[in-house]
């Protein structure tokens, strides 16, 4: 019953695009839809228990979207089961399956640290001859994200900025590819945030007022993931991946 839905409301669409818009799907993701939002390699339906598509998608330089910018941008879906990749639409070229990447290594190489901001705390004991000590809790909200610098990526040791220049295929795929290895080794999840949290504890003289600051700091970790290809090219690709925040702390007497 639920795949014969399916099946309806993805011909529905099909039938107002090609009506509304002309011939503007591609006969493959066209497929997909009318099938009941099934895969067109291996069958399985691309849909979560809330009837949110699953379906992985990429502009055509190989940036990875979310469903509500595909509709957009999009150019490339891919399934997340098997892989399959299929262009949405008619005008796409034709996709050509790029060499296999491999990962050869994660290598971690430095950590810097981000300045995110301040924030001020005042204790005043100017009332009292003996000193206090006072417990609090300081918090950060923060998320897991990463930066990649495909333009300071390394193919057998020459930098493509330096004029080596890969097929369109190939660097859509080494950023995709580059995109998943940071989620999965990372466990970054969209949209998702942690929260830091410590307790503080201060000691204040008598008669005196204390400021205290906490300056913020994001921590980077900068690292390389290293790909080889099926004709041994060895892809070297700059990375950092945000992994956590601290603070730094400093008193002064008011």
């Amino acid at each position: 019953m639920l795949d014969d839905l399916l099946k309806v409301i993805g011909s529905l669409t099909v039938f107002l695009y090609g009506n509304l818009y002309g011939n503007l799907l591609s006969e493959e993701h066209k497929t997909f839809l009318s099938s009941g939002y099934k895969c067109p390699n291996c069958n399985k339906t691309l849909l979560n228990r809330a009837g949110i598509s699953t379906v992985k998608f990429y502009s055509k330089d190989g940036t990875k979207m979310n469903i509500f910018t595909a509709s957009f941008r999009g150019e490339i879906a891919e399934c997340p089961h098997c892989g399959h990749r299929w262009n949405l639409y008619a005008k796409s070229s034709p996709i050509i399956t790029p060499n296999k990447l491999e990962i050869v290594n994660i290598i971690e190489t430095h950590r810097s640290e981000e300045i995110l901001g301040e924030e001020k705390r005042l204790i005043d004991n100017s009332r009292s001859t003996s000193k206090t000590t006072r417990r609090f809790t300081v918090s950060r909200e923060w998320s897991k994200s990463y930066s990649i610098q495909y333009e300071n990526t390394q193919v057998n040791g020459t930098e493509l900025n330096l004029g080596l220049k890969l097929p369109e295929t190939e660097l859509a795929n080494l950023k995709i590819t580059s995109q998943e290895t940071l989620n999965k080794q990372y466990s970054i999840t969209e949209g998702t945030t942690e929260n830091y949290t410590e307790e503080v504890e201060i000691e204040v003289p008598g008669s005196k007022k204390l400021k205290i600051i906490f300056t913020w700091k994001r921590i980077w970790q900068h690292g390389i993931i290293k790909f080889q290809d099926q004709n041994n090219q060895v892809f070297d690709v700059p990375f950092q991946v945000a992994v956590g925040v601290t603070f730094d702390q400093t008193q002064i007497d008011e």
